[in-house]
């Protein structure tokens, strides 16, 4: 593969349409012409001399356009004579990554192209394509990974290559989970699950069925549009309206179902503590008047890191119904259990949270709901406790994940963390 330089006619230069980059930052623009006018043309343009005598780019659009903009009538290029596609398309993916960066949807597709070609023609190793390209080898196989889900409009709207990355993690898990739901013999187990709206659900269970209800509904904090300050997305509507009438809900018909001496464990966002209360108030439960608070031990969302300080902390209302008794009197109104590292559901709460909150009133044997069951966590905690849970979940991938969690089998390791 040669090459010389030489000063080429700017008419005479054409670009391919199908170029890897396709989006131009026209402020950057003008500011390389700028550059270009004051200090000349310091790398030179790389073209290819066609069989008519022409020269298609291969490298340096912006550079091109820049001259063009300051109507320059000759420019030095770079000129390549009888190169293959191959080689074509590596020296412009390696212009591109040096230079101005593509996007990162451009980015990958273009690596990802560049890797086939490797793999296809020289049979080349992930080490070697990633060296020749000057990149990370982990950069070569995510970018193979990405450029096969860019037709998803989900994964190619991401803001960067992090969130689409948890996009298509999170949408191949789901998918298994499903696979994997088809094959559960559901008598092996005392729980049920059940997929559906929880009003509807609520609404329809008999009166005095439960001993109690644990369950963390949308809070009406748009929780959705957290982004990646959440360990990962919040696929349910969250706004105070729709939360709101979730706890009126929860309320009224949860009383009506649990048993004359039951409990209730309510999250919420501290904001809404004396609304919620008052809601759950007037349904005829007695509210315990401080919140129980989680703490997680440090870890937690950072809303705005130059203004204020870690979320290290979530709140929970308790209530009873009745005259119930706790049977671990004294307890006390901060439980401190770790976060999940490892989430599969926005609002994943760790087993041993549930574990201590439902041991300090459940006896074995009673029946407990949570209408907003999530990714299924108090089937961990029924295990445990020798429990037997109810649980709704609405949308598909969470319900999934839920009935995965119902027929584990085994101690829950998260219960050994707790410490009081």
């Amino acid at each position: 593969m040669k090459s010389y330089l030489k000063s080429i006619d700017v008419a005479d230069i054409y670009v391919k349409p199908d170029r890897q980059r396709q989006e131009f930052n026209e402020a950057a623009g003008k500011k390389l012409a700028e550059s270009i006018q004051k200090e000349g043309l310091i790398n030179p343009i790389t073209v290819e001399l066609d069989e008519f005598g022409s020269y298609a780019l291969i490298a340096g659009e912006r550079r091109l356009r820049a001259v063009r903009s300051l109507d320059w009538q000759h420019v030095h290029c770079t000129v390549y004579e009888h190169i293959t596609d191959e080689e074509r398309f590596g020296i412009e993916l390696k212009e591109n990554l040096e230079r101005a960066d593509l996007t990162w949807q451009e980015k990958a597709k273009a690596l990802a192209t560049y890797a086939s070609f490797q793999q296809t023609t020289k049979n080349a190793p992930i080490v070697e394509i990633a060296k020749e390209a000057k990149v990370a080898q982990e950069t070569v196989t995510q970018a193979k990974i990405l450029a096969e889900h860019l037709h998803d409009p989900e994964v190619a709207g991401a803001k960067d290559v992090k969130d689409a990355m948890k996009i298509i993690t999170r949408k191949a898990e789901a998918k298994h989970r499903s696979e994997l739901a088809k094959t559960f013999d559901l008598k092996r187990t005392p729980h049920s699950l059940h997929q559906g709206n929880a009003h509807e659900y609520l609404a329809g269970y008999q009166a005095h069925t439960f001993n109690g209800i644990i369950s963390d509904p949308p809070w009406g904090v748009d929780a959705d549009a957290f982004g990646s300050q959440a360990g990962t997305a919040h696929n349910y509507k969250d706004s105070w309206k729709v939360a709101r009438e979730h706890y009126v809900s929860l309320a009224e018909h949860g009383h009506r179902i649990c048993m004359p001496s039951a409990f209730a464990y309510v999250f919420l966002d501290i904001r809404r503590f004396e609304e919620v209360e008052l809601i759950f108030s007037l349904a005829g439960w007695k509210v315990w008047p401080r919140p129980i608070v989680w703490d997680k031990l440090g870890s937690g969302m950072l809303p705005e890191p130059d203004f204020g300080p870690r979320y290290t902390s979530e709140y929970i209302l308790y209530c009873r119904k009745g005259d119930l008794k706790v049977i671990k009197r004294g307890a006390p109104d901060v439980v401190s259990v770790p976060v999940v590292t490892d989430l599969k559901h926005g609002a994943q709460k760790p087993a041993g949270l549930y574990i201590e909150l439902l041991s300090r009133v459940c006896r074995p044997g009673d029946k407990i709901l949570d209408p907003y069951a999530g990714s299924g966590v108090v089937f961990k905690a029924a295990n445990k406790l020798n429990l037997i849970a109810h649980g709704v979940e609405l949308e598909e991938s969470n319900f999934n994940l839920a009935l995965t969690t119902m027929n584990e089998v085994g101690e829950d390791n998260a219960a050994t963390e707790i410490v009081l």
